[in-house]
């Protein structure tokens, strides 16, 4: 079923567009060098991994994307240091106070006055992190031998996930969201594929015996989750490999590089319709695309200097923007779609060499990276992407099979599409669109309004989900009026369910920017 709407630009909230051209943010080394390691969203704020390659000075940086608009946080340890968004925090490791071993793990929503540390372990370091749903996953390992254990938190609470394990320091990774439900899949370097309910009594095995993964990335091709990963004595090497969840679902993908040659895929992101990534074959180390299935994991272009992406970020459902080599221009900003037409230069920012930029986040509707324009050395930027979709809020409703919402970025003059999945047969269910939630706010059954509520919202679509399909498509007609240019909004699915004690499904959200 498809239904035909119009969107109402009164009802939206405006924001000012910005020049597609990189800002800088901050000169935080003048006449030198600076590498911004990390950036993660708390609110309408980043929150930066910022060193000075002269004097190695690390700080931590809140920012609004202006130089005054950007201040101190504190100090940390080292530039590498991980970071991640869950819920309104942003989770950050720095020095601890027990030890020269201890890693505090600190929380911020941006403020000097909501920073503060959560949780340290006597001689533990704080390692890889991950974003699930409104939670955090993080790991802490003892300097000098070889053993990790794994956490989970909310902001609040910190609980563990998996107690100390043998050769696995730095080597838990990968927390990704299994599709449609509350639980995740992580990696253990030498080890195996978990899923994890979030409790340690709910986090279970799933990869079979003798198995090798090797990836640091895991993400979501349509169906299934994707990652890096190799299997003793199967001569395949180290190539795609999948994971639905199950034991039975967790195996070889596709054998890129055939044989015992890897192609050694990696940096995964999800962009809706398929999963981009990197992978080494006969044609070099280029950029692939997987829709989850043999048949659906192709190159995307042959080009004639090669490919390497060292940070994909999406942009919206179908595209993503990348740190990629493109013959005469160098390392620079590359937008694609995930064909090879689509695949093109974003931004030419150093005009004599190449910018080389690094550690893409996408912070609302723009790009936040470090590069080096010629002029100022390397510093931390960001440019706005245009037209664009991302997903917010996570969802809630019925267990294992939770409701789901994606749609493309919204152009003007051309049509939109929102796409409902998992949604109940037989009961009614209705796309709300409104201006996007600053401030999220809890609702029973751990949901979240992606809409604010507070200001005008309507029913961009409203229809009873027939018994024959879970999945309903929408499809949205953008004025072709350059005064949305720029135009921010959010989309959520809502369906009633007498089956839930708090009578409603939610999706999760999705916030879009109109552009050309």
């Amino acid at each position: 079923m498809h239904t035909h709407r119009t969107i109402l630009a009164s009802c939206l909230l405006a924001l000012p567009a910005i020049a597609q051209a990189p800002q800088l943010i901050v000169d935080y080394t003048p006449n030198g060098s600076s590498a911004m390691a990390k950036a993660a969203q708390a609110g309408d704020r980043a929150i930066l991994l910022v060193e000075s390659q002269s004097t190695k000075t690390r700080t931590v940086l809140s920012s609004d994307g202006t130089s005054l608009g950007t201040h101190s946080l504190g100090t940390t340890w080292r530039s590498a240091n991980p970071v991640a968004s869950g819920g309104d925090w942003v989770f950050y490791s720095q020095p601890g106070t027990t030890s020269i071993y201890t890693d505090a793990l600190t929380r911020t929503d941006g403020s000097l006055e909501n920073t503060s540390v959560l949780f340290s372990q006597n001689n533990e370091g704080v390692g890889e992190m991950g974003t699930v749903g409104d939670r955090v996953c993080f790991v802490t390992g003892v300097p000098f031998i070889n053993s990790a254990h794994a956490y989970i938190t909310d902001g609040q609470q910190v609980s563990i996930l998996v107690r100390r394990l043998l050769d696995a320091h730095d080597g838990i990774r990968g927390f990704t969201p299994v599709p449609a439900s509350r639980d995740f899949v992580f990696l253990i370097h030498q080890g195996a594929v978990l899923r994890s309910d979030g409790t340690e009594q709910g986090t279970k095995y799933l990869g079979p015996g003798g198995t090798f993964y090797m990836g640091r990335t895991m993400a979501r091709a349509r169906d299934v989750i994707i990652f890096r990963g190799e299997a003793y004595g199967r001569g395949t090497g180290s190539e795609l490999w999948q994971t639905d969840g199950t034991p039975q679902g967790t195996k070889l993908l596709k054998d890129i590089a055939p044989g015992a040659a890897s192609s050694n895929p990696e940096g995964f992101v999800d962009v809706g319709p398929f999963a981009l990534f990197t992978a080494t074959d006969s044609a070099g180390t280029e950029l692939w695309r997987t829709d989850g299935t043999v048949a659906g994991t192709v190159r995307v272009a042959d080009f004639a200097v090669d490919l390497d992406p060292r940070d994909i970020v999406r942009t919206g459902y179908g595209e993503a923007i990348l740190s990629g080599v493109i013959a005469g221009y160098g390392r620079e900003l590359v937008r694609t779609d995930g064909t090879a037409a689509g695949t093109r230069l974003f931004v030419d920012m150093h005009k004599t060499a190449s910018s080389a930029p690094a550690n893409l986040a996408r912070i609302g509707a723009e790009i936040f990276f470090e590069g080096d324009d010629g002029t100022v050395g390397r510093e931390p930027y960001r440019i706005a992407f245009g037209a664009g979709s991302w997903k917010t809020e996570p969802s809630c409703g019925v267990p294992h099979d939770h409701l789901e919402l994606d749609a493309t970025a919204p152009r003007i003059g051309t049509t939109m599409q929102a796409f409902s999945t998992q949604v109940q047969p037989g009961s009614p269910a209705a796309l709300v669109i409104g201006a996007r939630k600053r401030k999220r706010v809890p609702l029973p059954g751990r949901c979240y309004a992606a809409i604010d509520m507070a200001q005008p919202f309507f029913a961009l679509d409203a229809w009873t989900q027939p018994s024959s399909s879970k999945q309903h498509t929408t499809t949205v007609q953008v004025p072709n009026q350059s005064s949305l240019i720029g135009v921010r909004f959010a989309l959520q699915t809502v369906q009633p369910l007498s089956v839930l004690a708090h009578g409603f499904a939610l999706s999760n959200g999705v916030e879009c920017v109109i552009g050309r």
